[in-house]
């Protein structure tokens, strides 16, 4: 089993079917929230048909995505817009705080006024409008690819552009309090990734109808502690790259 399907069996699950309509197929599932589980068991149907038929699955059911829509399978509550917002929450909260916190750290360092400008600002608003738009998001990225990276490298324009095009749009903080604050946010994220991470189902995990107690499983606590660890230890290196580029200047 190779490393890219060692937690999605779609590969396993179904064969025989052709990957790229199999690849369709299950893209128009997850873009319509439906369980790991319930794609499994989807595939395999088809496998099945597929070896005792000896027809293509482009053949016996036609069109991928239309195929997927026609079983009308329920979405998964799980992957709901909800529930992303509720797994997204804490790393948002993370992120305002990795902003306030390496600006104040990065301020005591050089020793010079701390300001908050508004990229940050504009960069957590974008994650939040994609998030809320996170199934028009999918869609787009699985049939405009390149309008997708286009639209991707606007975005990080329109972020970036104003600290750089307007830098009196920004404001004075004490760096200590900053440093503190932002801390302490970063913290409280971690802990609630901590505490929630491992009840995670992973519900868009494809998964065998049967599985068999050999099959690998997600090690939930692994995967939670890098959840929880990625700002804090992004913080950690942006201070230091900060430290270490100041005094080399100096």
């Amino acid at each position: 089993m190779s490393d890219t399907d060692r937690f999605d069996f779609s590969a396993t699950i179904a064969p025989h079917v052709d990957r790229a309509w199999a690849t369709d197929f299950v893209w128009e599932l997850r873009l319509g929230t439906v369980s790991g589980e319930d794609i499994g068991a989807a595939l395999a149907e088809v496998e099945s048909h597929v070896t005792d038929s000896g027809m293509a699955a482009a053949e016996a059911f036609g069109d991928p995505a239309a195929y997927a829509r026609s079983l009308g399978l329920p979405p998964d509550p799980g992957q709901s817009t909800r529930a992303l917002w509720r797994d997204m929450a804490p790393m948002l909260v993370q992120l305002a705080g990795l902003w306030v916190a390496t600006t104040g750290l990065g301020s005591l360092v050089r020793g010079d006024a701390a300001y908050l400008g508004l990229s940050p600002l504009l960069m957590i608003a974008a994650v939040v409008a994609v998030v809320a738009a996170n199934h028009w998001v999918l869609r787009l990225i699985q049939r405009h690819p390149i309008v997708s990276v286009a639209l991707f490298v606007v975005t990080l324009t329109i972020v970036v552009a104003p600290d750089q095009l307007f830098p009196s749009l920004r404001w004075h903080v004490d760096a200590t309090a900053a440093t503190v604050v932002g801390l302490v946010l970063v913290t409280v994220g971690s802990v609630i990734i901590l505490a929630t991470g491992p009840r995670l189902k992973f519900a868009g995990l494809i998964t065998p109808p049967l599985p068999s107690p050999a099959s690998p499983r997600p090690k939930l606590w692994a995967i939670t502690i890098v959840r929880a660890l990625a700002v804090p230890l992004a913080a950690g290196l942006i201070t230091g790259l900060t430290y270490l580029v100041f005094h080399l200047r100096v």
